[in-house]
């Protein structure tokens, strides 16, 4: 019975798809009577910004501000103070910038958003705005919302990277732009 068991197990485990360039869909569901696929609009990279780098980068350079005070005693020197000012504001940023971001999934009529330790479903029709930060390589897109979530009024993800495609608009921003306005034009 324990291998009977183990059979349906991994009979109903769900297996992920690929579409032609590479994007993982999760399987098929039942979602306002079509059945309708995820695919992830994030970059895969979202994961290691947020749980790995952010972390890392922090502490890192905790420890060498600190070994550096540690070491040069009481002495007042300059590339102390730019070491202790670069670590604040670069901790600064780096919380700001990558512990901030989400994981996207559309699915037909609903944005699901995921800060890999809790997933919200949140209606595409509740999008207010959509708006995209150029002047940075990786895009950041933040999605403001007519309401409050779980996450705030806003989220921002970071979408798959592109080569070339600087000062350019992502594509996935007149995606979900497009997704938007056909959900509330359902309603």
């Amino acid at each position: 019975m324990g291998s009977r068991l183990g059979a349906v197990t991994s009979a109903a485990r769900p297996r992920l798809r690929k579409t032609p360039w590479g994007a993982k869909l999760r399987p098929k569901t039942e979602l306002g009577g079509r059945n309708m696929s995820r695919e992830s609009l994030s970059s895969m990279f979202t994961f290691v910004y947020k749980c790995i780098f952010a972390p890392v980068w922090i502490l890192g350079f905790s420890a060498g501000t600190i070994a550096i005070l540690v070491s040069s005693g009481r002495r007042e020197d300059r590339p102390v103070r730019a070491f202790i000012a670069a670590t604040i504001l670069g901790g600064v940023f780096v919380c700001w910038f990558c512990i901030r971001l989400k994981r996207v999934e559309p699915d037909g009529q609903t944005l699901f958003v995921s800060n890999y330790l809790r997933e919200v479903a949140i209606r595409l029709r509740d999008i207010a705005k959509i708006s995209e930060n150029r002047w940075i390589n990786l895009h950041p897109i933040t999605v403001t919302f007519t309401m409050e979530t779980a996450f705030g009024r806003r989220i921002t993800f970071m979408p798959r990277t592109r080569w070339f495609g600087f000062l350019s608009s992502h594509p996935v921003v007149e995606k979900l732009r497009f997704a938007s306005e056909r959900a509330s034009r359902q309603v």
